[in-house]
């Protein structure tokens, strides 16, 4: 599918499709144009609960065209975030409004700036293919307390 489809059908989805817990958003296979960006950010918005967002394979993207902003729509219900091979973005400070996110799963990416934000609610957290300095790991565990129920570290 070509980028312009992608788009109309993204905003055809953005306009019809409210009910969506779920999003999973992956760039092996397309080109991303600020305008198929601003598409998903869009359906990112009309979401009434989106519960879980899970962002892999954009690279060294560095501008995200609201994709991640987008989620202070969602910082009610969003309880799971995970990150797949991406770029660290300022966008990403507003997980730190995300008062039910439960769940953080970081995969394969070398920055640390995104585990400061946690607002230490996590349940959940997983790191895998990171280099990820103890000393943070240490604020986290401490920070958390008896609420971390699962730690994975590959």
């Amino acid at each position: 599918m070509n980028t312009k489809n992608a788009t109309a059908l993204l905003k055809i989805l953005a306009k019809n499709t409210t009910k969506i817990s779920g999003l999973k958003l992956g760039g092996y296979y397309w080109t991303y144009t600020p305008e198929l960006l601003h598409a998903l950010s869009c359906i990112i918005k009309s979401q009434e609960q989106l519960k879980q967002f899970s962002l892999f394979g954009l690279g060294n993207l560095l501008k995200f065209y609201g994709i991640i902003s987008a989620l202070e729509y969602q910082k009610n219900s969003l309880q799971e975030f995970i990150l797949t091979g991406c770029a660290y973005s300022t966008e990403f400070e507003v997980l730190k409004n995300c008062k039910n996110l439960e769940i953080l799963r970081i995969r394969s990416c070398n920055d640390e700036k995104l585990l400061k934000l946690l607002n230490y609610k996590i349940r959940t957290l997983e790191i895998s293919g990171c280099s990820i300095d103890a000393s943070i790991i240490v604020q986290i565990l401490k920070e958390s307390g008896l609420l971390l129920q699962r730690l994975n570290f590959g």
